[in-house]
This record gives structure tokens, C-alpha cells and sequence, in this order.
């Protein structure tokens, strides 16, 4: 395992494919938080 697998990755692009789609997945959660929290906000402030 060790360097070689990730040698491997890097190789290969799955690394930075996985990391991107990490990115992805983490900026659509914010997005949805955010989102959550206008609508918040809108209700409580009427």
C-alpha cells in the first residue's frame, strides 16, 4: 500500500477525481445550508 497506491492514483487521475467530486459534494452543502438559513431568516423576519 503506502506511497505506491497513492503513486498509483496519482497516476491515473482518481485522485483529483475523487477530491473534485468531494469539492462538489461540499459546496452543494453549503449551498443548502445557506439556502436554509435565507429561508429562515425570510420567515422570522416576516
Amino acid at each position: 500500500m503506502g506511497d505506491r497506491w497513492l503513486a498509483d492514483l496519482i497516476e491515473e487521475g482518481e485522485l483529483f477525481e475523487a477530491i473534485g467530486v468531494c469539492r462538489t459534494v461540499r459546496e452543494r452543502v453549503q449551498v443548502v445550508r445557506r439556502t436554509a438559513a435565507e429561508e429562515a431568516a425570510v420567515d422570522f423576519l416576516g
